[in-house]
């Protein structure tokens, strides 16, 4: 199974979500096949939206590809998850997948970004935190800097 999360509002005076999030979502999910997009609500606190975002995870069966399309930082992205949480979403993949074979890819600002090579940013910690839970032949791909979630 093939999983994306994107958003569900857009934020206040953009059109981030329905200019850009909802429609990328969209076309990956045609482009993967057998993908499902979930809209998190964004307008509920950060606590909610990870709770939403890590259930989700949890309920989904032999999942191989997992995409993120929201605004993202070094350190974290929209739906409430930082390099903290990892663990729990780490935890949360383990048992939606008995595969060491996964792809995270996130359509999200900045998260490829940290020390040399994107050391110790939140894409490089989330590999980190899948491989501690036996996910060993991950990969996480991001970008690095600020621009259109799929452009870059």
């Amino acid at each position: 199974m093939r999983l994306a999360f994107a958003p569900a509002s857009n934020t206040e005076g953009k059109k981030d979500a329905t200019g850009a999030f909802h429609p990328e979502a969209r076309a990956w999910a045609q482009f993967v096949g057998e993908a499902e997009v979930v809209r998190f609500d964004n307008t509920r606190g950060k606590v909610a939206q990870r709770s939403a975002v890590l259930s989700a995870i949890c309920d989904a069966k032999n999942l191989s590809h997992l995409a993120f399309f929201c605004h993202g930082w070094t350190n974290g992205i929209q739906p409430g998850i930082t390099t903290s949480d990892l663990n729990a979403v780490a935890a949360a993949v383990e048992l939606a997948s008995p595969l060491v074979d996964l792809v995270v890819t996130l359509y999200c600002c900045s998260t490829g970004g940290g020390g040399i090579g994107g050391d110790g940013g939140f894409a490089d910690e989330f590999r980190d935190a899948l491989c501690r839970r036996g996910v060993t032949r991950c990969v996480v791909d991001a970008h690095v800097t600020p621009g259109h979630t799929t452009q870059n």
